[in-house]
């Protein structure tokens, strides 16, 4: 959504930015706030991976939805026009641009972790789908005879937050990966969540070995195999 918020209804927001349709300056800056999304969509995609595996799925999605409503403040008070709303704008679509970027890479991972094998592929394909519903969505709106009037643009800028609001709504439902759990050798967790994704409150079968200290590495071995992770390496003992 926010990718494409200023497609439709840019002649009204150039106006009421204070950017004229002829000044070469004014098409400077304008290419600038649509690009700027560009470059933080490019650091975000950048730093996600090494983030996510730092803080876990469900942390980074949090981190992602407070920037998108932050943005969406900030591109919605652009409205004040003049310097002080390029600059809200400019800052805005950054952080945008950085909470797409990153939300991109991060989320078809995760669902393809958390997914059953026979779903992995149409959930790790759901997110584009979204995506490319939302654009049509926003171009849409953007229309005059929608929400492409001098009075109601803001409200498309206020709606490229609603995604980022539902993400922190939605956050304790989630749960955390079991794989990005084992890889971080919190075996103990690993099993519970997915005992939890099962919907069930079967105990997995090594679940009380793993809550008994350090856990022998052929009971990591073991849930690796049972639950998708690579296998730790093995050591050989005389």
């Amino acid at each position: 959504w926010a990718m494409g918020s200023m497609n439709s209804s840019a002649l009204v927001m150039r106006a009421a930015l204070g950017l004229g349709e002829t000044e070469a300056y004014s098409d400077t800056v304008w290419g600038l706030l649509i690009s700027i999304y560009g470059v933080g969509a490019m650091i975000g995609c950048s730093m996600s991976a090494q983030l996510a595996d730092q803080l876990g799925r469900v942390a980074f999605v949090a981190i992602t939805g407070i920037l998108f409503v932050v943005a969406a403040a900030l591109m919605t008070t652009a409205v004040l026009g003049g310097s002080a709303g390029i600059a809200l704008m400019l800052v805005g679509r950054f952080l945008a641009g950085a909470a797409s970027g990153g939300i991109t890479v991060v989320m078809p991972a995760y669902l393809s972790e958390i997914a059953p094998i026979e779903l992995r592929g149409a959930l790790s394909i759901s997110m584009q789908l979204v995506s490319v519903v939302s654009l049509l969505g926003v171009q849409l709106a953007g229309l005059p005879i929608a929400l492409g009037t001098r009075e109601a643009w803001p409200l498309v800028m206020a709606l490229s937050g609603a995604p980022g609001l539902l993400q922190l709504l939605l956050l304790p439902l989630m749960v955390e990966s079991p794989r990005w759990l084992a890889h971080a050798g919190h075996f103990h967790e690993a099993a519970a969540a997915r005992a939890q994704l099962e919907g069930t409150s079967r105990r997995p079968r090594h679940y009380a070995q793993l809550e008994d200290g350090p856990e022998p590495e052929v009971v990591k071995r073991e849930f690796h195999t049972e639950h998708g992770a690579p296998p730790a390496p093995t050591t050989s003992k005389p």
